[in-house]
């Protein structure tokens, strides 16, 4: 991954996590995770102190990686970051460490500034339009080597409506029962589940 720092944006905190799972795999390539992968939340209910995450993310940024040729830090519900911590992130991106990648998931708009900050902006929200669906069903599907042409991809846009955060679930699915093979809408449909609300 040639980008130093990736935001991933959208209005949809399903769509935005498994768009990150993607990109986390992809920045990590052949790497093994418990080495090279730092993943952190921005306000970690887990840790019972209430000590903020953001030290520990910049530490991670700002440490080489070790037995690895790069470090993936990931910071999720990154919209819940303080103007403060905001500005760490965003001076850290201006200069980055060197083999270190930073991916933020944002649920909300693309006027926040890790959006504008960041070298790479993966924006997961889908047109209200159905041609916008069917692009975003083609490209779902093509992400995870599902081979279906532009028919089918209409007819799973109609059937998901609005619910386009099924896709991903659906592509993944198809992916691991069909591999490559070519799909016809019939041989997909028993994976589709329930007519989605349609667009008002």
């Amino acid at each position: 991954m040639s980008s130093s720092s990736v935001c991933v944006v959208g209005s949809d905190a399903t769509m935005v996590y498994d768009a990150v799972h993607n990109v986390v795999a992809g920045a990590l390539g052949d790497l093994d995770p418990s080495f090279a992968l730092q993943d952190f939340t921005a306000r970690d209910v887990t840790q019972s102190s209430g000590e903020p995450t953001l030290p520990r993310v910049m530490e991670a940024l700002n440490t080489p990686p070790l037995l690895v040729e790069r470090r993936v830090v990931v910071v999720r519900d990154a919209q819940l970051l303080v103007a403060e911590e905001v500005a760490q992130l965003t001076e850290w991106m201006s200069a980055p460490a060197p083999q270190t990648v930073l991916i933020v998931a944002l649920v909300g708009t693309k006027a926040n500034r890790l959006v504008k900050a960041a070298s790479e902006v993966v924006d997961v929200n889908v047109g209200s339009r159905v041609s916008d669906r069917v692009a975003f069903v083609m490209s779902k599907m093509d992400e995870y080597g599902v081979v279906i042409d532009h028919g089918t991809a209409q007819r799973v846009a109609e059937q998901v409506g609005d619910d386009v955060a099924r896709v991903d679930a659906l592509a993944r699915t198809l992916q691991s029962i069909y591999g490559s093979a070519p799909l016809v809408f019939a041989r997909l449909e028993p994976y589709l589940g329930d007519a989605g609300a349609g667009p008002v």
